[in-house]
Protein backbone atom coordinates (compact mmCIF):
# COMPACT_ATOMS: atom_id res chain seq x y z
CA UNK A 1 0.00 0.00 0.00
CA UNK A 2 3.01 2.70 0.98
CA UNK A 3 4.47 1.98 -2.67
CA UNK A 4 1.03 2.32 -4.29
CA UNK A 5 0.63 6.05 -2.58
CA UNK A 6 4.35 6.91 -3.54
CA UNK A 7 3.71 6.28 -7.31
CA UNK A 8 0.67 8.74 -6.66
CA UNK A 9 1.86 11.27 -4.67
CA UNK A 10 5.58 11.33 -6.30
CA UNK A 11 4.85 10.53 -9.87
CA UNK A 12 1.00 10.78 -10.75
CA UNK A 13 0.52 6.91 -11.73
CA UNK A 14 -1.96 4.85 -10.67
CA UNK A 15 -1.13 1.39 -9.47
CA UNK A 16 -2.65 -1.39 -7.41
CA UNK A 17 -1.47 -2.92 -4.30
CA UNK A 18 -1.33 -7.01 -5.35
CA UNK A 19 -2.63 -7.97 -2.17
CA UNK A 20 -6.09 -7.15 -3.30
CA UNK A 21 -5.83 -9.71 -5.78
CA UNK A 22 -5.37 -11.97 -2.86
CA UNK A 23 -2.40 -13.73 -1.05
CA UNK A 24 0.15 -14.66 -3.60
CA UNK A 25 0.02 -11.06 -5.19
CA UNK A 26 1.46 -9.41 -1.31
CA UNK A 27 4.61 -7.84 -2.12
CA UNK A 28 3.55 -7.06 -5.78
CA UNK A 29 1.72 -4.07 -7.41
CA UNK A 30 -0.24 -4.17 -10.54
CA UNK A 31 0.06 -1.63 -13.69
CA UNK A 32 -2.90 -1.94 -16.60
CA UNK A 33 -0.61 -0.83 -19.88
CA UNK A 34 -3.45 -0.15 -21.73
CA UNK A 35 -2.76 4.01 -22.89
CA UNK A 36 -0.86 4.70 -26.66
CA UNK A 37 2.95 4.20 -26.28
CA UNK A 38 3.43 8.00 -26.26
CA UNK A 39 1.45 7.66 -22.63
CA UNK A 40 3.62 4.67 -21.71
CA UNK A 41 6.87 6.75 -22.25
CA UNK A 42 5.34 9.69 -20.15
CA UNK A 43 5.30 6.92 -17.46
CA UNK A 44 8.45 5.85 -17.53
CA UNK A 45 9.93 9.25 -17.21
CA UNK A 46 7.32 9.69 -14.34
CA UNK A 47 8.49 6.50 -12.48
CA UNK A 48 12.09 7.65 -12.34
CA UNK A 49 10.94 10.02 -9.56
CA UNK A 50 9.99 7.01 -7.44
CA UNK A 51 12.63 4.83 -8.47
Amino acid sequence: METAKAFLDKADIVVTPGNGFGEAGEGYIRMALTVPKERLHEAVERLKKVL
